[in-house]
């Protein structure tokens, strides 16, 4: 559409685009999949896996539902947590990390695979998944499309750090991810002496929360990484097994405290027993990402304004008892749109670094911002006012005659009205 491609067509051409074409999400996230794949330079491949609710309003949407809204919660306050709860789309969201060439440490998560929940309520049994269930599934997906030589990171929260997900991982995959502090933990397994029923469970250990009572044992300092400053934290390393997640698989237990003592005490766990203290909390600290790119999808991408998948005249006596009772209408819009928005995304994000351009654009932003002192890197803004000035630039005219007004035109567009374009 930005290009101008379409005005040829009518405007509903992309509604049928949506619900009506032969085409699949997945064989799209596979080719971007390698796309990424090929553009980073390590051996190991960091992903992180969470879900969002995009929020819409009518009856007749396919596979919406009341759903934890996260971002209207609140953990505390004179009366408590205050969970809120919205009606819309929920879904589970897989995204790769991509380091950006033009600082150290910086990097986006990249959104490749997606799946709607569906509440059970409101889903056939045969045909109802946990969010865990399909993240298991995207990552079976994962493995399977990129080159075995590649190891993956996995980064989730603790709604993932489950036996769901984690259970019998397939190989060359790592998790790392948030542990309760009253987890069952256990150490290894002994050797079977032949009398009796083999132990499925070594001799029970303490839980995080215990080791943490514990006042011996010396807590070790170390400057992390993490949300973009250096932190300093304490931590405490041991070696186990969280029995009922991951089996037999040992993990690498870390505790972290606050030296001043502002930050609670909090537990973290990974698969990888090679990987040191810094680089596993700054592995868990880039999980952050992908809720940045959830921020992008929607406010700059239109991921929860999607107007289509609705299904049009249903009316009382074409509902079904039970659950699902509007069917399959609209079900390829629903589960084609947000995918195609995170594509979107992927091949701004991607485009711009091959432009290599940073410097210029960021002194541009600069000159149209003076307060933004310490800008020194593109924002995925920049990148997408970026895109859309040459979009416009190949639609005006490129007769001789008209290249100082062209010019001129290019110059006056200010970068705050191709962002919100």
């Amino acid at each position: 559409m930005a290009s101008g491609s379409l005005e040829r067509c009518h405007f509903s051409t992309l509604y049928r685009f949506l619900s009506r074409a032969i085409w699949e999400p997945d064989a799209l996230s596979k080719k971007l999949v390698l796309l990424l794949v090929e553009m980073i330079d390590s051996k190991e491949i960091e992903i992180s896996v969470d879900d969002t609710l995009c929020h819409r309003t009518g009856a007749r949407f396919f596979g919406a539902g009341m759903h934890h809204d996260g971002a209207s919660s609140s953990r505390g306050g004179i009366n408590g947590p205050s969970p809120c709860f919205a009606f819309g789309h929920n879904w589970v969201v897989m995204a790769i990390k991509l380091p950006l060439p033009w600082g150290e440490r910086r990097a986006i998560a990249i959104p490749v695979l997606f799946r709607l929940y569906r509440s059970k309520k409101l889903c056939p049994e045969e045909k109802y998944s946990k969010r865990t269930e399909l993240a298991r599934e995207m990552l079976e997906l994962m493995r399977a499309t990129v080159p075995r030589q590649k190891r993956l990171i996995l980064a989730g929260d603790s709604e993932y750090a489950c036996q769901t997900l984690l259970k019998d991982l397939p190989s060359g995959i790592d998790f790392v991810g948030p542990i309760h502090k009253r987890a069952a933990l256990h150490g290894p397994v002994k050797k079977y002496r032949g009398k009796g029923r083999p132990r499925k469970k070594g001799a029970r250990e303490a839980s995080p929360e215990e080791r943490f009572g514990r006042k011996g044992g010396k807590w070790k300092r170390a400057k992390v990484w993490i949300y973009g400053r250096t932190v300093t934290l304490e931590f405490k390393v041991f070696t186990t097994h969280w029995t009922k997640a991951l089996g037999d698989r040992p993990i690498k237990l870390i505790l972290t405290r606050d030296p001043s003592g502002r930050l609670a005490d909090r537990a973290y766990f990974t698969t990888d027993l090679r990987a040191s203290v810094r680089t596993t909390l700054e592995r868990m600290a880039g999980r952050w990402l992908i809720e940045v790119s959830f921020r992008d999808l929607k406010q700059l991408f239109g991921m929860g304004d999607a107007q289509n998948g609705w299904g049009r005249g249903i009316g009382p006596r074409e509902k079904t008892p039970g659950a699902d009772p509007l069917g399959t209408k609209g079900e390829h819009a629903i589960r084609r749109t947000a995918p195609l928005a995170g594509f979107v995304y992927a091949i701004v994000v991607i485009t711009y670094i091959k432009m290599d351009r940073a410097d210029s654009d960021v002194a541009e932003a600069r000159k149209a911002a003076p307060w933004h002192t310490s800008k020194s890197t593109p924002s995925v803004v920049n990148m997408l006012a970026a895109l859309r000035r040459d979009l416009l630039a190949r639609r005006l005219s490129p007769h001789p005659e008209d290249r100082s007004a062209r010019a001129k035109i290019l110059r006056l567009l200010p970068w705050d009205l191709m962002a919100a374009a």
